[in-house]
């Protein structure tokens, strides 16, 4: 098992246990699950994100010099390590961990323990 098995089982538990929200960003609208909210950056955070479409979750850690080019997604509790871009049309899954300077080309997938359930985390 996992060296932190009790993260890999609480975040789905965490996604039955939510209820859905609505929000918006301009004059778009959303429902999802709120116990994972959409995460917020400023330029202390040191991460670059390209206007576009992208989205990572509150609860995945996302390293300074990390370039988020949209749209991407970043799941709750993955790890992107510094230096990495995230391109368009990547997606990183919960608890999926990638490392320093990789660059995940345009429309990687890369799975965590959401995508399928109950897979181990990805290492990259």
């Amino acid at each position: 098992m996992a060296r932190h098995a009790w993260v890999k089982q609480g975040i789905p538990a965490r996604f039955r246990l939510g209820v859905l929200e609505e929000s918006a960003a301009g004059r778009f609208s959303f429902v999802d699950k709120n116990t994972y909210p959409v995460r917020h950056f400023t330029t202390a955070n040191g991460v670059r994100v390209v206007p576009g479409g992208s989205s990572v979750r509150a609860g995945a850690y996302v390293a300074r010099g990390v370039v988020c080019m949209p749209p991407m997604y970043i799941n709750a509790g993955a790890w992107v390590d510094e230096g990495t871009m995230v391109d368009s049309h990547a997606l990183v899954g919960s608890c999926a961990q990638i490392g320093k300077r990789v660059h995940l080309s345009a429309a990687a997938q890369i799975g965590g323990v959401l995508e399928p359930i109950n897979a181990s985390p990805v290492n990259h």
